[in-house]
């Protein structure tokens, strides 16, 4: 357990689910889903090959960012070093719980593992081999997060960066940062 800006957060890995001062909450993705009905994309394959693959890259990441050992087996994390040096990525920070609030009420308890650095300024980027969902379901969801950040860890996100690797191909998207528009989507669940 977790004491966050005087709530109690419990993560329960078993059943990935959230609870804050001991009640159920959704997380950043439960309410996107929710948000946003067509959230896949037209022909997404959730094969478990391709899930496996994003997990694996995001290992490799990892051990990378840890260790600074390179799988030159892998073009996606050499692709992920080069878009490191292009757009000077500095840091890559750990995990952060977050809960979201409005109007005094918790409405959403995650957990965000996108953080970096780039010119001094916090900035949230996901890195993937294949997507599955919409661009509309991720400038909600960095959005999200970017509130999540700022609201419980008062520190701003500058830069929302969606990078998807594939083989040799790099494609970068980036969002707007939109603090009012995350809270009117989460005034909707005030209960």
């Amino acid at each position: 357990m977790d004491i966050i800006n005087g709530h109690k957060v419990n993560y329960s890995k078993s059943d990935e689910t959230f609870y804050v001062d001991g009640r159920r909450v959704p997380s950043i993705s439960e309410i996107c889903m929710e948000e946003i009905k067509d959230w896949t994309l037209p022909n997404a394959t959730f094969s478990l090959e391709s899930i496996e693959g994003n997990q694996r890259l995001s290992e490799l990441i990892e051990v990378y960012e840890s260790t600074g050992t390179v799988d030159s087996n892998s073009p996606e994390l050499i692709k992920y070093i080069e878009v490191k040096k292009e757009f000077g990525i500095t840091k890559k920070y750990e995990p952060h719980f977050v809960i979201l609030e409005v109007e005094g009420r918790v409405i959403i308890g995650d957990m965000v593992s996108s953080l970096v650095m780039i010119d001094n300024k916090l900035v949230l980027m996901i890195v993937q081999r294949e997507s599955f969902v919409t661009d509309e379901f991720m400038k909600l969801h960095f959005n999200l997060s970017a509130l999540g950040i700022k609201q419980t860890y008062n520190q701003d996100i500058h830069k929302l960066m969606f990078v998807k690797l594939f083989g040799e191909t790099i494609d970068v998207t980036e969002f707007e940062v939109n603090y009012e528009e995350s809270i009117q989507t989460l005034k909707k669940y005030i209960k």
